[in-house]
């Protein structure tokens, strides 16, 4: 962990530094980050999960690799958007059950039956 403050010091030095310096402090940063166990402590506190970077141009690895690898982060931020789309549900759940419900009709629903819309959680009937 010290090569990566380190690198964090050395930046600070740098008075206009170039794309590769600012991908060297973002390594470093996240490398002190995950020494210091962010992720328990974000998860804790209520944070999501942070995902890693990739590539978009990978020099060393074979197509079937990279394939691989992008399937990956794929997978990973496939599975956040599930859960993301499950805690909506789950809050709007709660928020419409809550609700003390002011009821109005909805008069651009002209093709079925009566619609009313709730003004304060929006819930409908």
């Amino acid at each position: 962990m010290s090569e990566a403050w380190h690198t964090v010091d050395l930046f600070r030095c740098i008075e206009s530094p170039e794309p590769q310096d600012v991908i060297d402090l973002d390594i470093a940063m996240m490398q002190i980050l995950k020494g210091l166990d962010c992720e328990k402590h974000s998860t804790e506190l209520g944070y999501s999960h942070r995902f890693p970077r990739y590539q978009l141009k990978y020099v060393d690895m074979s197509a079937k690799s990279e394939i691989r690898t992008l399937e990956q982060h794929y997978w990973a931020r496939e599975r956040q958007l599930r859960k993301l789309e499950r805690l909506i549900k789950e809050r709007k759940k709660v928020l419409e059950r809550n609700c003390e419900h002011q009821w109005e009709r909805d008069w651009e629903d002209r093709g079925h039956r009566s619609h009313y819309d709730c003004k304060k959680c929006g819930a409908y009937r």
